[in-house]
């Protein structure tokens, strides 16, 4: 229902943006211009904006590491707290919800005046301090403000991905971008189970029962 909803709201009050060939052709002509317009392929275009690519990397681990959020924390709260593990984490993802529904709007509000690669990089720092203290981490509370932490490094990095993108994608090239990139971001997603499912299975999972007790 909130996607219909969200898809009406779209179609009539966000005006239509594709340029006609008039705009592409004179966008050619400008140098320094990130949407300056094309006149190639996907994957050119692609490599012609090397930032831009470098970036989708970048994305793509964080994408890696936000992935232990569904995959590797369950596992770590089962080992931790046994029979209320399953409870606890379920605990945890209510307040992941409640933390973006609460808060992505202050954070926005706050961050309006950064630039989106600096709030992207702000973003990966929340993540490193909410996901790396888990590693430390055995009590209920300790949990729940790593999860308030690296929520908000969620929020910080999903509003400003697309504009990014946006800022930095040729106007030509618009659709094909945005249909390429989250592949490659994407991936680390993808890959992240398997890889860190393996790493588990050879090292298992330390806890440090001593620390913040």
């Amino acid at each position: 229902m909130t996607t219909f909803l969200s898809l009406t709201l779209v179609a009539f009050f966000v005006k239509e943006t594709i340029p006609d060939r008039q705009t592409i052709e004179e966008s050619c002509l400008e140098i320094d211009n990130n949407e300056r317009a094309e006149d190639c392929g996907l994957f050119i275009a692609l490599i012609r904006r090397p930032t831009l690519l470098t970036f989708s990397f970048i994305v793509m681990i964080y994408s890696f590491v936000y992935s232990q959020a569904n995959f590797s924390l369950p596992i770590y709260t089962g080992q931790i707290f046994g029979v209320n593990g399953p409870k606890f984490f379920g605990m945890l993802m209510s307040i992941n919800a409640l933390t973006v529904v609460l808060m992505t709007a202050i954070v926005i509000y706050k961050t309006a005046k950064l630039k989106p690669v600096f709030c992207i990089s702000l973003g990966g720092m929340f993540y490193a301090i909410g996901f790396g203290m888990i590693f430390y981490t055995n009590q209920l509370y300790q949990f729940i403000l790593s999860t308030f932490i690296w929520t908000i490094g969620e929020i910080l990095i999903v509003t400003n991905i697309g504009v990014y993108i946006a800022n930095n994608t040729p106007i030509s090239h618009r659709g094909r971008f945005n249909a390429v990139i989250p592949l490659i971001t994407g991936a680390g997603f993808a890959v992240s189970p398997w890889l860190t499912g393996k790493y588990i299975q050879h090292t298992g999972m330390r806890v440090e029962s001593n620390v913040f007790c």
